[in-house]
């Protein structure tokens, strides 16, 4: 899955995507939410690190929550969707309907869309 991708899925959950400033060798802090990144060692020093990859089914099960949460779909009509895929294929569904939705939780104009499975 590609940053904007990664992106949108982070925000969608109520996280930072963490905009970066370097403030010397190993360490870096977050311009929006100040939170502080170090390493004490150069092989401990992995900025990827900083971000959910969405590609773990640790962050398939937060996105799975939060679809639900967000009544985007039920339960089982999400499961029919991605009931034989890997944790990354599932991600990028979800990636989908969120994309479909705005990125949005849902509001007062929020509308349900059709989703790959012909759902509504």
């Amino acid at each position: 899955m590609q940053d904007e991708g990664r992106k949108i899925l982070t925000e969608f959950l109520g996280e930072c995507w963490h905009e970066m400033d370097e403030k010397g060798p190993y360490r870096s802090s977050c311009r929006k939410c100040g939170t502080v990144f170090g390493a004490v060692h150069t092989s401990d020093w992995n900025p990827k690190a900083f971000y959910r990859t969405f590609d773990s089914w640790k962050d398939f099960g937060v996105l799975w929550d939060k679809i639900i949460e967000q009544e985007y779909l039920t339960s089982s009509e999400t499961w029919k969707m991605l009931e034989h895929k890997t944790s990354t294929e599932r991600c990028l569904i979800i990636l989908e309907i969120v994309k479909k939705n705005n990125n949005k939780c849902m509001g007062p104009d929020w509308k349900r869309v059709k989703y790959p499975s012909g759902n509504e």
